[in-house]
């Protein structure tokens, strides 16, 4: 479950939202004229989200390639000559 709090509210108790959202390990979504504005999360939590986002960029990667004959091992020999050639 998540806080939510105005931005004036996270001013004036912003030690105490870290607390909670550590502790809790739950978000707290920080609104600006009743609209989300900003979001404060555990540290594990934005990680998992960045995990997450790497894995569908991937995802999204390999179905674009799925009709191209190239090969895994070919892309990254591709890819290390490429960055051979930038040095």
């Amino acid at each position: 479950m998540s806080k939510r709090v105005s931005v004036a509210e996270a001013k004036q108790g912003f030690t105490k939202l870290l607390r909670e959202a550590q502790q809790g390990q739950e978000e707290v979504i920080v609104t600006r004229r009743g609209t989300p504005f900003m979001v404060i999360l555990p540290y594990e939590q934005f990680e998992r989200l960045e995990r997450w986002q790497a894995y569908l960029e991937m995802v999204r990667i390999s179905e674009e390639l799925e009709g191209v004959a190239v090969s895994a091992a070919e892309l990254q020999a591709a890819s290390r000559r490429e960055l051979e050639e930038r040095v």
